[in-house]
């Protein structure tokens, strides 16, 4: 019998929190390195990222051959980057760069922990560094999806998209489609033709990339949005973006590309991204008051990769905020609880709702959440709140973005961990 069969199971139907629990009641009684190991993959899957780092620290002491404890320092180091811990990551990598001071993977921790530490130049050096040594096709798409980021931050916008969503489809970031081969479109346009633009990421990419449907329509093809979410369809067919959720309705001379690519595959400029408000409230939610008020959310989806990176402290946030604001939480998922704050987790009940209380706020504030990008959509003043490791829409330096009109404002983390720089900006902002 397979012990962890049952944690599989529930992974693979995306039921995280029982699977932890299932994990969690097998943990104790793992004993073998292969026991701990595949127990410590598991956790890594959930996203529970503390077990990760129980596990590889024993299988670190446990261990004898120098291979072994390569792995188990990988492991050690891969769980404190993903709990948002350089420095601690940093001790390890430093072990093996002196046994083997050429391996890529270890180099690119490095340069990530640099990059965390907002070390950042430090961090792109070693980088193209590796791109001039040997390396091999997957090291070749992993660095230079790195590197879209930094080329972004420095101003070379179609260098920086390519490398962020290309190399980051190769690598099988975002979510795979099974449409015909031969029908995948990627970036020669075919006037008259209908494309399939499929959204492979969160709520929040797909806010970002349906604008590019204009686009495809302005080389005279005709675009649909496919999506999984009726709610989101259902807001894109509104404001004249056709958009299905069922796959079924695919035609045989449809073509179909991935939708984030798109600027990308239009070979559109920096300054082609933003061309107004784009997204309209329905506006029949009931009115909230007439007091200043301010939509807040300090942190996103628990289970996304990077969401520890991104998190504010919510108390924290609070005291940024002057007395005269009335402050209502754009938090669905969380129970966070201030005697300042008016919750709408209850009012919530879709995406219609969370817009129309959105175009009510006179300023939303929200780390890199979709929230932010939904405010920032529907043209309302937001302030976007970034974390080092920041998101390729926020890469470059400054206040505002061609992303958005100058009423979305943004706010960056200068050290890892710490929010005080950005709130102190926050409060004279508001």
């Amino acid at each position: 019998m397979n012990p962890l069969a049952t944690a599989e199971f529930l992974i693979s139907i995306r039921q995280n929190d029982k699977a932890k629990i299932a994990l969690d009641l097998v943990k104790p009684y793992a004993q073998s390195i292969e026991q701990l190991d595949a127990l410590g993959k598991l956790y890594a899957d959930i996203r529970e990222f503390n077990d990760t780092l129980e596990l590889a620290l024993i299988i670190h002491s446990k261990v004898n051959s120098s291979v072994a404890l390569w792995d188990s320092r990988v492991n050690i180091i891969r769980a404190y980057l993903n709990l948002n811990k350089p420095k601690e990551a940093l001790v390890y990598i430093s072990i093996n760069e002196r046994i083997n001071p050429n391996d890529h993977p270890n180099q690119m921790d490095k340069a990530m922990c640099f990059f965390l530490l907002n070390r950042k130049k430090e961090g792109e050096t070693i980088l193209r560094n590796i791109l001039v040594q040997e390396h091999t096709e997957d090291i070749d798409f992993r660095v230079n999806f790195n590197l879209g980021t930094y080329d972004l931050a420095n101003g070379d916008f179609k260098s920086g998209l390519r490398h962020v969503l290309l190399d980051g489809r190769k690598l099988n970031i975002w979510e795979t489609f099974q449409f015909p081969k031969d029908k995948l479109w990627e970036g020669t346009p075919q006037p008259g033709k209908t494309i399939l633009l499929c959204a492979e990421g969160g709520i929040g990419d797909e806010i970002i990339s349906v604008r590019f449907m204009k686009h495809f329509k302005d080389v005279g093809m005709r675009p649909i949005w496919y999506t999984t979410r009726k709610d989101i369809a259902s807001i894109f067919n509104r404001c004249g973006f056709e958009a299905i959720t069922d796959t079924k309705q695919f035609k045989e001379d449809w073509l179909w590309t991935y939708s984030m690519p798109s600027p990308t595959y239009l070979d559109l400029n920096e300054d082609d991204l933003w061309y107004g408000s784009y997204i309209t409230p329905l506006n029949t939610s009931p009115v909230l008051s007439n007091k200043r008020k301010i939509g807040i959310k300090c942190m996103g989806n628990p289970k996304y990769d990077q969401d520890l990176h991104r998190s504010i402290p919510f108390e924290q946030l609070i005291d940024s905020i002057p007395e005269d604001y009335e402050i209502y939480s754009f938090h669905v998922d969380e129970d966070l609880v201030h005697p300042r704050v008016i919750n709408l987790k209850d009012k919530l009940k879709s995406w219609d709702n969370t817009l129309d209380y959105l175009n009510q706020m006179d300023v939303v504030v929200s780390s890199c959440t979709s929230l932010a990008h939904a405010s920032a959509t529907i043209d309302r003043k937001t302030i976007v709140l970034i974390p080092i490791l920041n998101y390729y829409t926020w890469a470059k330096p400054g206040y505002h973005t061609k992303w958005y009109s100058d009423n979305t404002t943004i706010l960056r983390q200068i050290e890892y961990d710490n929010w005080n720089a950005p709130l102190e900006e926050l409060k004279s902002f508001l």
